[in-house]
């Protein structure tokens, strides 16, 4: 057997059924053995996306993601998206290749040295006779360190002959870590003086599968509950759910964290945007529970730190309450649920009006109405998200994803890729700004033929929106911002799917029909005034 076979067999074995890529010298020949063997190739046109792409499949499935590219300017073409993955602490494996032994070769690159750059492990094949080891490696790595590791299978090893592998034995996943019970009761103490308290929780609780037990925590101190923008999509109908924690509260939940004087975060990060840099809880008595030491007080400090992955310390603290008979401060919790039954999130908002163009708001508000409850939403970043995000929601934990961990725009698209093949039943919600989306045209084909029914709800300014508003500060003309896009519904149009162009709430209408049962790929191009900026 040759080792381009064994290699696509032994994937086959670990579990891996999809692999995101684009054929080359280095991997063409394993990939048609893959699918040969029953696996899924997702072909997309640039190397970026295989990346991008199953970055936001491992969100979506809690899986360890694969890609797969070619040699040298592939792997360099991926660089960025790695990085938003290793970012994200995405656990997936890139396998690449080194080029022919020749110390000549155009094509050469330090494929440690790119993997060490791009923040993310590196594993190699050592010998034919390893690949399947090796393999194993990568795998287990990544998901043991949560991040995305690069394995690379040299292109003179592919055609060299190896015995049959033998089926693969399943390998042990990392025990979730559990809290000391010192750190408990630290925590434990600082909830009972409580009188205010709030729960605040993270992707974290989604990777610990912990949302029944941090309900019961809040239950327990009498808190209600909010989410990280990592974690929205979290207790979605709770009667105390709050939303967003941060700059993008709404005015409810900003006065209720405001109330608050002690919050316990259970595996968020505490970032910059969840914090508005630290001022939220400057006054308040701060636990802070995450499965990773590292991240304890890497932003705020909190008065404890435990380090316990989030369902077993939830489950651990609410058994200690009970321990303790403790009994939550009547009143403050029951106060937030009456507060928001009678809050209306459009009441905070006034209308932007401006000829030609709609209040994008607004329009998300109408679009959450619209569309299937189950839904995924997968989003690029920009200007646009404070006009998207408070208002388009996911009803679970991993059905919502944001590809912005590094800053780049121009991801969204991948990662709607990888969502929808990996969510094929339910629609994917791709918002996604002007510019983001023309870094990433080439993949609305992909997007038309790989997956199920996507809408692309792009936030259009015709500008590079934050850019627009800086150059106005800087009292610079922001015209040098602006860009005359093509006709972006005639393009989704080229690659197989439809689009209409929206300049007011009323422009859905017409196509609410398609929005309630969503086929294919289609763009809401949502015109939007440049001038217009929703946050502020």
């Amino acid at each position: 057997m040759r080792l381009h076979d064994s290699f696509a067999h032994t994937l086959r074995s670990f579990g891996v059924d999809t692999i995101f890529g684009l054929m080359g010298d280095a991997n063409m020949l394993y990939l048609a053995s893959f699918k040969d063997a029953g696996g899924r190739f997702v072909g997309v046109a640039h190397e970026g996306s295989s990346v991008g792409a199953a970055d936001a499949w491992s969100r979506a499935t809690g899986r360890v993601g694969v890609a797969s590219v070619t040699h040298g300017p592939a792997l360099t073409n991926a660089l960025t998206s790695l990085v938003e993955a290793a970012r994200a602490r995405t656990p997936l494996v890139l396998v690449t290749g080194a080029t022919p032994i020749d110390p000549t070769h155009f094509q050469r690159i330090d494929i440690p040295a790119v993997a060490t750059a791009a923040e993310c492990g590196f594993e190699r094949v050592h010998a034919p006779a390893t690949a399947a080891h090796d393999l194993r490696r990568a795998l287990r790595r990544a998901r043991a360190e949560r991040r995305p590791i690069v394995l690379d299978l040299p292109i003179h090893m592919l055609r060299a002959d190896v015995e049959e592998p033998a089926e693969a034995a399943p390998f042990a996943l990392p025990a979730p870590v559990a809290p000391r019970r010192s750190d408990l009761e630290n925590a434990v103490e600082r909830a009972v003086a409580a009188r205010r308290p709030l729960v605040l929780a993270g992707r974290g609780v989604i990777e610990a599968e912990g949302e029944d037990a941090v309900v019961a925590l809040a239950d327990a101190l009498g808190a209600p509950i909010a989410t990280t923008l990592l974690g929205r999509g979290l207790f979605r109908g709770h009667p105390e759910n709050i939303g967003i924690c941060g700059t993008l509260s709404h005015a409810t939940a900003a006065s209720t964290i405001a109330e608050a004087d002690f919050v316990l975060a259970i595996g968020a990060g505490l970032g910059t945007y969840t914090t508005a840099r630290r001022t939220l809880f400057a006054d308040k008595t701060v636990v802070q529970i995450d499965a990773d030491a590292a991240a304890l007080g890497w932003y705020v400090e909190p008065d404890v730190g435990v380090c316990g992955d989030a369902r077993l310390t939830a489950e651990a603290m609410a058994a200690m309450l009970e321990d303790v008979e403790h009994r939550p401060t009547s009143g403050w919790r029951e106060g937030v649920r009456s507060a928001l039954r009678e809050h209306d999130p459009r009441a905070d908002v006034r209308e932007h009006r401006s000829d030609g163009h709609a209040d994008p708001r607004l329009v998300s508000a109408e679009l959450d109405e619209l569309l299937p409850a189950q839904r995924t939403v997968v989003s690029d970043i920009g200007r646009f998200t404070v006009s998207a995000w408070p208002w388009i929601h996911a009803p679970e934990g991993r059905a919502f994803t944001t590809m912005g961990a590094f800053g780049s725009i121009g991801l969204g698209p991948a990662g709607a890729l990888g969502t929808t093949v990996a969510r094929p039943d339910e629609v994917t919600v791709l918002l996604v700004g002007d510019g983001g989306l023309a870094m990433a045209l080439a993949e609305l084909p992909t997007l038309a033929r790989e997956g199920g029914p996507v809408l692309v709800v792009l936030y259009d300014d015709g500008a590079y929106g934050a850019e627009h508003v800086k150059l106005v500060h800087f009292g610079v003309d922001p015209r040098h911002s602006m860009t005359a896009w093509p006709d972006f519904p005639a393009l989704t149009r080229a690659a197989g799917g439809d689009g209409v162009v929206v300049t007011s709430v009323d422009d859905l209408e017409p196509v609410a029909d398609r929005l309630r049962s969503p086929h294919g790929l289609f763009l809401l191009d949502v015109r939007v005034d440049p001038e217009f900026n929703a946050g502020h």
